[in-house]
């Protein structure tokens, strides 16, 4: 039986997008349970898309990890003891499971279409949260120039941009690195924080400045809190914005990301 004209449109229409789709997620198996999937985000099935947990509260209203529920003040222990440079940091989703596959997948397998997500959520996490705050730039934290390369890209960089469009903010890069670093992935939080101590530069007159600073995700937080210094040290108020954190029990766990 022969296709009418308007049928026949959307048939190769959806074959289009079904080609489309499968040629930037190919069909294979669930990257988290095994099951087979045609087509995921990225070769994530929709059982473990379901899964994806946000960050609830409470939260500690500075570095944004969990508290326990019977916390009686909304600011963590390591954050009394030791303040941070940024004024507050928020993140939208647990870096684990189909997040966790989905931030690999964007830095790791180079997809690098998922910024479009990742700088759209986190623009609408910061209207939610910090929609009080009249920002005057975004900020991100640059690639090492070497990763840069081998990638093809800068994952910060890319999500500041989609970032600053949703805001309608300018996007400047004002952090730069003056050091070689080693990848944090295989490094404790001890290791990291040494690592990058005294990494970043900025010669930018940022004073009056409200900056938001993007990453994509919130490990021991020794990348955003030294930037922060920096930028500080500049005359800035820093606010931080990630898509994903890590529970603070993980920190010390292997890892693979940078």
């Amino acid at each position: 039986m022969a296709l009418k004209t308007g049928e026949s449109k959307s048939f190769f229409c959806f074959y289009f997008f079904r080609n489309f789709i499968n040629l930037i997620f190919p069909p294979g198996i669930c990257r988290i349970c095994g099951t087979k999937v045609n087509y995921g985000l990225p070769q994530i099935c929709f059982s473990c898309l379901k899964k994806i947990q946000k960050v609830k509260e409470p939260f500690c209203n500075i570095c944004g990890r969990a508290m326990a529920e019977t916390a009686e003040i909304g600011v963590c222990g390591d954050c009394l003891k030791e303040p941070p440079s940024y004024e507050k940091h928020i993140s939208l989703y647990l870096y684990e499971g189909a997040i966790r596959e989905m931030v690999l997948a964007y830095k790791v397998l180079k997809r690098y279409p998922f910024y479009r997500i990742f700088g759209k959520s986190i623009a609408k996490n910061v209207k939610n949260k910090m929609g009080n705050i009249a920002f005057d730039l975004v900020a991100f934290i640059p690639t090492p120039f070497i990763r840069r390369i081998m990638r093809g890209f800068s994952p910060a960089e890319l999500i500041a941009k989609k970032c600053g469009r949703e805001l309608n903010l300018p996007v400047k890069n004002i952090l730069k690195l003056k050091k070689r670093t080693k990848p944090q992935k295989n490094l404790g939080a001890k290791e990291r924080k040494e690592n990058l101590k005294g990494a970043f530069d900025c010669k930018e007159d940022l004073r009056g400045k409200n900056v938001l600073l993007i990453d994509d995700i919130f490990t021991t937080g020794t990348t955003i809190e030294e930037a922060s210094r920096i930028l500080k040290k500049c005359g800035a108020k820093v606010y931080a914005a990630t898509f994903a954190i890590r529970k603070k029990r993980e920190i010390d766990l292997p890892s693979i990301e940078d």
